[in-house]
């Protein structure tokens, strides 16, 4: 059988064994013999993630030439986890698919222990529950359930990972406590470093951890920075270089890279032209600065970034890194407190993990 009939079929016998035992306690995990024999990690740097698909219709008219006296220096996060100083972590497409589709199991089932529908968001939820309290008179309980929804929310994890976090969970790999599910904690015991542990696997071990900067949900110059650097990382052909190290220098954006962003953000093929890009740059040669970028393009719509933002933010990722045990997870979004994951243990791949914050 082949790594995706093997990963349908313990899809499959999961399923069964839901509905045989009912809700099962969070988060579970399904076997790790998925036959991961695709995933490939180069040390510590981890390669792209495929582009998202979702693109706005909007296109950008040309720009005055006049640069913005604005400083291209990088904003730490210091209140929140991961410094906007550090590049955001890559990760290889084959990687990231199935890392998705493991996320999005674990959701359902996140879902279903919290009372909401398959793919219902707490959004969703809460509309849903308005119009059933409408429908039985309660107007007024129905008017503030649904303003309340209304109103944008940050993201859980936009404060962690600190000092002093905790997250609890299991994980479960081929070759780790014999093959089956055990429990997992992770202590942050300082910003960049934590103790990993399992008790029924009778295993400790301390790790490195690499986090990408959470974008802040104010609006404002933190927010605007943190979007400015994500894009001018993402961006940035040498990062997007799988086979290369990860680049220090990300203060430019060459002509690719620019076309690369306006073709995902406003579906637009080779804007701007060659001699638009050197009209604007002060050095071709090194590529387009931040305070040019501004220039160029939010002179004119100093909101295009903010809108435009969501088509290319793929979501914040972390590395747990150990001398046996490495694990590559993703914050996820909706479903709060909870960062669900690959990893490998003893350099095997195979492995699959699901932690939740722990309220202190």
């Amino acid at each position: 059988l082949c790594c995706r009939d093997v990963f349908q079929q313990q899809q499959q016998e999961q399923q069964k064994q839901h509905r045989r035992a009912g809700p099962l306690s969070p988060p579970h995990l399904i076997s790790a013999a998925v036959g991961l024999l695709l995933l490939r990690w180069q040390g510590q740097s981890f390669s792209l993630i495929t582009p998202v698909s979702s693109r706005s219709s909007k296109t950008l008219a040309a720009n005055g030439h006049r640069l913005l006296r604005t400083s291209g220096s990088k904003i730490a996060c210091s209140a929140s986890g991961g410094d906007v100083n550090t590049p955001i972590l890559r990760r290889d497409p084959t990687v990231n698919q199935l890392l998705q589709r493991w996320s999005n199991q674990q959701f359902k089932i996140f879902n279903r222990e919290s009372g909401l529908k398959s793919k219902e968001t707490e959004d969703a939820a809460a509309k849903r529950k308005a119009k059933a309290l409408a429908a039985y008179g309660l107007v007024q309980k129905a008017k503030a359930v649904a303003q309340g929804s209304a109103q944008p929310k940050a993201a859980w994890h936009i404060p962690h990972m600190v000092e002093g976090d905790s997250f609890k969970g299991s994980i479960e790999h081929p070759d780790f406590n014999f093959g089956t599910s055990c429990d997992l904690t992770l202590t942050m015991t300082s910003p960049g470093e934590g103790l990993l542990a399992s008790k029924s696997a009778k295993f400790e071990e301390q790790v490195q951890i690499k986090q990408d900067f959470p974008i802040p949900f104010d609006k404002g110059e933190e927010r605007d920075t943190a979007m400015l650097t994500y894009l001018f990382n993402k961006f940035n052909m040498n990062w997007r270089n799988f086979d290369g190290p990860m680049p220090s220098e990300l203060e430019h954006l060459s002509l690719e890279g620019l076309r690369l962003f306006f073709f995902q953000v406003a579906d637009v093929e080779g804007f701007p032209g060659e001699s638009e890009f050197q009209e604007n740059v002060a050095d071709p040669a090194k590529g387009m600065t931040k305070a040019e970028f501004r220039s160029f393009v939010l002179a004119e719509d100093p909101e295009y970034l903010e809108k435009s933002f969501k088509a290319i933010y793929t979501g914040r990722r972390l590395n747990m890194i150990g001398p046996t045990l490495q694990l590559d997870g993703d914050f996820h979004d909706t479903a709060k407190g909870c960062i669900f994951g690959l990893g490998t243990y003893n350099k095997k791949d195979g492995g699959l993990f699901s932690l939740r914050y722990v309220q202190p």
